[in-house]
């Protein structure tokens, strides 16, 4: 995997931009001037970011590869936030329940579609080949395990797995006082 050099991620025009970000050169990143990058991120192989609306990535996150991260109505991850491989993030989605047509091809009037901005709080997470759908709020510490549907919000400091998504335990609020630690090393 080979890295952007800070002056190849200058010329992509980001909104902000911390130190220390590493993201892949087979990365896809669309609307660039929308997205706010903090410092320690990475972004793996073949992660896809779009910025319709703005997307904020906070600092120490990692986005890996293969997730998909739709940004039609506006993504706000916070610090310490990862994102595992095969994770899929969606802003928006068609109801295809076949009352509507579904595609981004077809004409507004014609579709039915659901949208909502998705927030991530600090240290919140989602596990492989998991689905975030539209409007779903994580807020600080949740997380969902690997193949989970994420359909609803979730509650602090809780762990989710499955289809239907379900409470599996509840987790430590120590990431706090280590993130603080980490900060605090020069």
């Amino acid at each position: 995997m080979a890295w952007l050099t800070r002056a190849q991620l200058d010329r992509l025009g980001f909104a902000s931009l911390g130190d220390n970000v590493q993201i892949s050169d087979r990365a896809s990143l669309y609307g660039a001037e929308r997205m706010r990058i903090g410092s320690h991120v990475r972004v793996d192989d073949f992660a896809v970011i779009t910025a319709q609306e703005p997307v904020s990535i906070g600092s120490y996150c990692h986005i890996s590869a293969r997730a998909f991260l739709g940004g039609t109505h506006g993504i706000e991850i916070g610090d310490f936030v990862n994102l595992s491989v095969g994770s899929c993030v969606f802003t928006s989605c068609d109801d295809c329940t076949g009352n509507h047509l579904v595609g981004p091809t077809v004409p507004e009037q014609f579709r039915d579609v659901r949208s909502g901005k998705i927030t991530f709080g600090d240290f919140a997470g989602i596990g492989a080949n998991s689905v975030v759908l539209p409007g779903v709020q994580f807020p600080e510490g949740s997380g969902i395990g690997a193949l989970t549907l994420a359909h609803r919000n979730l509650e602090p400091w809780t762990f989710y797995l499955g289809v239907p998504m379900r409470i599996l335990k509840r987790t430590s609020t120590r990431l706090r006082d280590l993130a603080g630690q980490l900060r605090a090393t020069p």
